[in-house]
């Protein structure tokens, strides 16, 4: 789904040949994968393969020489050959593309960084620059189209083959087994475009500073004073193949968060990590009362569902200083992305959250521990689902997490043990208090004996506003996002159980910028968002592990 270029549960009347005319332009489309001369060659070399299957039989009945290698070859094998000669030409012209794009976007912005004179540089040199890294970012979607559009014809050409192998009796049709695992590995889809986006939202970062607007330090810095008054967020689906419109877009308006390095790295072609490996795991009693009360919410039937989360962030391609360093957070709380977006230890900046340590959490969850159980299960086709109740019950660790930070903010001296102690020292009086009952929340909680119902995995990619309109504003923007009931990770190192949610998730904070409807308005316009009412991950995560358990599904789950 994250590569299919028409987005989740959509359909097309056309076949696919004849939608590619429509979804790329002239200069893209004479270098995509030739989908209608390979769809007609299919059954020229099925055609031939029979033909030379039946003359081998024929010569060996009547005793006749073996025909040559060559002419026993396999039809996949040969195909293949064909495949390989297009796959060339989406490679050479992606390359092309990438680094010419690069250029292009150094060349936008060499007036942004040459020494400008007293005045500064007239708004004409500005304006001409932003038309080039508008015209950039057009670009850089363009690509992003042009590799989804011909992962998919790879794939949909390949299978094709195989139905057609197998409707000639030329066997079960392999091709799609090997090959479409091998195509990941194909430069046109794997040569990573968050160096462009990167080098793109420097320049749109640095032209807001041009004009006046105070723009921050790459790193990510606390903007927001600690309080439990901070607005909570909204999320919204976005669709994946609008991905990169969708950042192009907001990168002009809001500062993108690099970890562990700036955005400038990528003029010189350094290669950037943009986003967080995030895990969030969800607790709750037998019978699902929280998971009930939060949909009771969603139909406005209750007031907020009080709630809190487990969730560790940790930069992608970075090393973990603190690799069993998570926070235990209240459920929707905005210092996620903006005074906590990384779960790296440190001092407290907001009372809605508190340490907690990862390593507990996936003690008992590990997959590896009962991989072999699964693998049998599967193979004597039994049901593979596990049951968290007949897990031990986190309630333990969550009352000594709790505990811990309701000893630092009582205690004179503040909670000084341990090598994950929770450091209260930015915290004023008001905050300490907040804290206390947010951890006093937890331990009653922690008396019913919860469970881990419930883990979320995604990739997530942080932006914030930099200017005087925009500022308040945090955006997050979760990718490849799965449900499991173990450990989350990687697609590559997922439980066997995990569930593919078909969207990205944007959450936003409920700043008062000026410019929250343009943006806003622009993304729904170029139908990228559904703003479904009353969503919650974590219900939605619940529903999706327990369906057949829970008393019932949230509105939104078959939309």
């Amino acid at each position: 789904a994250a590569l299919d270029p028409i987005g989740p549960r959509s359909a097309f009347a056309m076949k696919f040949g004849k939608q590619m005319t429509g979804l790329v332009d002239e200069e893209h489309l004479n270098n995509c994968i030739a989908y209608d001369v390979l769809k007609n060659a299919i059954n020229v070399v099925i055609d031939s393969a029979k033909a030379a299957a039946e003359a081998q039989e024929a010569a060996e009945a009547s005793g006749q020489p073996a025909r040559a290698p060559e002419q026993r070859r396999p039809p996949d094998s040969r195909f293949y050959e064909l495949l390989q000669h297009d796959l060339a030409k989406v490679n050479r012209f992606a390359g092309l593309q990438l680094r010419t794009l690069l250029d292009s976007i150094r060349e936008a912005q060499r007036p942004l960084q040459a020494p400008a004179g007293r005045g500064g540089l007239s708004e004409e040199v500005l304006n001409k620059v932003e038309l080039q890294l508008d015209s950039a970012a057009e670009r850089l979607v363009a690509m992003e189209d042009f590799r989804r559009l011909n992962f998919t014809g790879f794939r949909k050409i390949a299978k094709k083959f195989d139905k057609v192998s197998r409707q000639s009796g030329m066997g079960k049709g392999t091709l799609s087994s090997w090959f479409v695992p091998k195509l990941l590995s194909e430069y046109f889809v794997s040569a990573p475009l968050d160096t462009h986006l990167a080098a793109i939202a420097w320049g749109f970062a640095s032209l807001r500073q041009k004009r006046g607007g105070p723009v921050a330090s790459p790193q990510l810095k606390p903007r927001m004073e600690p309080s439990s008054a901070e607005a909570s967020t909204s999320i919204f689906w976005l669709t994946p193949s609008a991905r990169m419109r969708a950042l192009c877009l907001l990168v002009k308006r809001f500062e993108l968060v690099v970890p562990g390095g700036s955005p400038e790295m990528a003029l010189s072609g350094f290669s950037c990590n943009l986003s967080a490996e995030t895990s969030l795991e969800y607790y709750d009693e037998l019978g699902f009362p929280w998971y009930t009360k939060t949909l009771a919410q969603a139909e406005g039937e209750e007031g907020p569902a009080e709630g809190f989360r487990c969730r560790r962030s940790i930069a992608r391609g970075q090393p973990a200083l603190w690799p069993d360093c998570a926070l235990l957070e209240r459920e929707g709380t905005a210092s996620a992305l903006s005074v906590h977006p990384y779960t790296v230890g440190g001092p407290l900046r907001s009372p809605d959250a508190f340490p907690f340590k990862w390593a507990a959490m996936t003690r008992t969850n590990s997959p590896a521990s009962d991989e072999h159980g699964v693998i049998e299960n599967l193979r004597q086709g039994r049901a593979t689902h596990r049951d968290p109740f007949e897990e031990p019950s986190a309630s333990p660790e969550l009352r000594q997490a709790a505990a811990a930070a309701l000893a630092a903010v009582t205690s004179p001296t503040g909670d000084k043990g341990g090598r994950h102690a929770v450091d209260v020292s930015l915290l004023g009086s008001e905050a300490r208090q907040q804290l206390a009952g947010f951890a006093t929340e937890v331990l009653a909680a922690a008396d019913a004996p919860l469970q881990r119902v419930a883990t979320v995995g995604s990739s997530r990619l942080l932006l914030r506003g930099d200017t005087p309109s925009t500022e308040g504003v945090f955006i997050a923007l979760d990718e490849d996002v799965q449900f499991s009931l173990g450990p989350a990770g990687p697609a590559a190192t997922a439980p066997m159980d995990a569930i593919d949610f078909p969207y990205s998730l944007l959450e936003v904070t409920n700043g008062q910028s000026e410019e929250d409807g343009n943006w806003m308005e622009e993304l729904q316009g170029h139908a990228m968002l559904r703003n479904v009412v009353g969503f919650s991950t974590g219900a939605h995560a619940i529903a999706a592990l327990h369906s057949e358990a829970v008393p019932e599904l949230p509105h939104w789950y078959h939309h």
